[in-house]
């Protein structure tokens, strides 16, 4: 068998000539693989690939394809018959790939060109259907099966190994379950009894409780630790001095209490100082001592509950104070919040301030 390999491609009609012999017949096979524009290979799976060839004199020929496939493209391997060489002359030719989905491409195939030869001049020139008449006899032979229901030569359901008519199998013949077959756990993926959940039982209703699941029971109430917040408490000093001054007042204390508080970074104060001031020094009012790990985020509010120093005795004049962020530093200011005050006495040198702050402390 001489075998002829050849490329096709889907956009190129550039003509390719196959010579042959006017007589030949069966000796020449035509492996044709298909490839696009991009020189990627069309794939013919589930592909029907048959080959039209178009004498000199007119006749048609149809030839089937047998496709394999290849991992450097599928091809189809057509049989040149002698009707292919049966008239000398030039033959066109084209292969068609039809798809179950309905798709049907055609790409032009080589130009035969077959060569007279004086021995062969005789042979009838005609037209041939061969993959057409493959098709129909097999549609043909599955037909006469389908239809023929008859069964002349009497054969029996024993002579074929196969169940008469009157045969119902049993549940162990057909690998199935008895009618009394009752399944355990194990054989339906079932959980099995001897399971517990927490100690109790599967066989019925479960009640857990929070201990079951680790819980919290419902009169539970946090501690401040429980909820990840540090706790802290204890004293400081507080003493007089100027602020945005030169000189500090002298003072004679009678007291000095101070009083912290702090839940994660919430930090209560209070403070109370009594004594006698000799001298005013040079400044603004102010109280310093508060420790440095109780400085507040920013500048926060001080409620002042007496403040005599400034004004003598008179308790009708009101105050503000602020705490400073970075210092710690406690200023006081006129009742607008915006004037720092000074130190001022009148008839007695006795002071009390008293005073007390929440606030958000640093990290």
């Amino acid at each position: 068998m001489v075998t002829e390999k050849l490329r096709l491609y889907t956009g190129n009609n550039e003509k390719k000539t196959i010579f042959l012999v006017q007589g030949e017949a069966q000796s020449r096979e035509l492996k044709v693989s298909v490839f696009d524009g991009n020189n990627d290979p069309v794939s013919m799976e589930n592909a029907v690939a048959v080959l039209y060839v178009k004498k000199p004199d007119g006749n048609m020929l149809m030839l089937p394809g047998a496709v394999e496939f290849l991992e450097t493209g599928d091809e189809a391997t057509f049989v040149l018959t002698l009707q292919v060489c049966a008239e000398a002359g030039e033959c066109r030719s084209w292969v068609q790939l039809v798809y179950p989905d309905g798709r049907d491409l055609r790409v032009q195939g080589p130009e035969f060109f077959v060569t007279p030869c004086v021995t062969d001049d005789a042979v009838e020139s005609r037209e041939e259907f061969t993959a057409l008449e493959e098709a129909l006899a097999q549609t043909a032979q599955y037909r006469s099966h389908v239809e023929d229901q008859e069964n002349p030569h009497h054969t029996t359901a024993q002579q074929v190994g196969a169940r008469p008519e009157t045969w119902m199998p049993t549940a162990q013949e057909v690998g199935a379950r008895p009618a009394d077959w009752l399944p355990n756990a194990e054989e339906t993926g079932a959980v099995p009894l001897s399971r517990t959940v927490n100690g109790k039982s599967l066989s019925s209703d479960i009640v857990l409780t929070w201990g079951d699941v680790g819980a919290r029971p419902d009169d539970w109430l946090p501690t401040l630790s429980q909820l990840g917040l540090t706790v802290s408490q204890g004293e400081w000093t507080p003493s007089l001095f100027a602020y945005a001054g030169t000189t500090n007042p002298t003072v004679s204390y009678n007291s000095q209490k101070g009083y912290y508080y702090r839940i994660g970074n919430l930090v209560h104060i209070i403070f109370s100082i009594t004594g006698n001031i000799t001298k005013l020094g040079n400044g603004n009012a102010g109280i310093k001592g508060l420790p440095s790990e109780l400085l507040p985020q920013m500048a926060s509010p001080v409620t002042l509950g007496r403040c005599f120093f400034l004004v003598g005795t008179d308790p009708t004049v009101s105050f503000t104070a602020n705490i400073d962020g970075s210092t710690g530093e406690i200023q006081i200011r006129n009742a607008g919040g915006r004037t720092r005050q000074n130190f001022v006495l009148s008839s007695t040198d006795s002071f009390e301030v008293l005073g007390s702050a929440t606030y958000i402390a640093g990290a």
